[in-house]
């Protein structure tokens, strides 16, 4: 979702982002009120199937930039393979090689639910369900220890880190409020509705392709345990 709303606010402040979230979760709410969906008991399972995976290659395609940390400005899937294509040989090894550990980490933690251990003991019922805890948080462990490696060497005053860091986050959480407000892009200041017209179609096509998504994962569970 987050690659598609992109494609509709790059180049614009964040509050076209923000706003496009949140005019996408009214859409979302009043298909609800209204009970329209039973609208997605019309599409086929393989149109679902065809959506999981047509997603799947798009997300992956957008990150192989970062992996190989090649700069690109690339946009969509193609320009981003042909930029890669084209840069390959300027590659980074320790982005590379990073991004290749991690991966390799993921995978080995989903597989390790499938190591036989037997259950007719209490420690063995609760190593089952040990393994079964550290798979189901594999993202979450590899995000805290690459940035712990990430921070170390950050801070170790040796050469510079050989792999790119997200750089400065600004700390704090912004002030709650609806986003239904006039935009400021420095001297100048878009009124409300000018940020909707300019969001145009997205504001129907997130919200819908969103359902989608989120029909075709209901899908494709209830498929596999049938």
């Amino acid at each position: 979702m987050a690659l598609l709303a992109v494609q509709y606010t790059v180049d614009k402040p964040i509050d076209y982002m923000i706003m496009l979230a949140f005019l996408a979760g009214v859409v979302e709410l009043l298909m609800g009120i209204f009970k329209l969906g039973f609208l997605v008991s019309f599409i086929p399972i393989p149109v679902t199937s065809a959506f999981t995976s047509a997603t799947s290659i798009i997300i992956i395609g957008t990150q192989l930039k970062h992996l190989f940390g090649i700069p690109s400005n690339a946009r969509g899937f193609f320009q981003t393979v042909y930029s890669l294509s084209a840069k390959i040989t300027q590659f980074s090894a320790g982005d590379l090689v990073l991004g290749g550990i991690a991966i390799g980490f993921l995978l080995a933690l989903r597989q390790i639910t499938k190591i036989p251990v037997k259950e007719d003991t209490a420690g063995g019922r609760f190593l089952k369900k040990f393994l079964w805890y550290v798979s189901l948080s594999r993202n979450a462990l590899i995000v805290l220890i690459t940035s712990t490696v990430a921070y170390r060497w950050s801070n170790s005053g040796e050469d510079e880190v050989p792999f790119k860091l997200s750089g400065h986050v600004k700390a704090g959480i912004p002030g709650f409020e609806l986003p239904i407000h006039n935009v400021h892009v420095g001297n100048e200041t878009i009124p409300y509705f000018e940020v909707v017209k300019d969001l145009g179609s997205s504001l129907i096509l997130v919200p819908l392709v969103a359902i989608l998504a989120n029909v075709s994962i209901a899908k494709a569970f209830s498929k596999s345990s049938q």
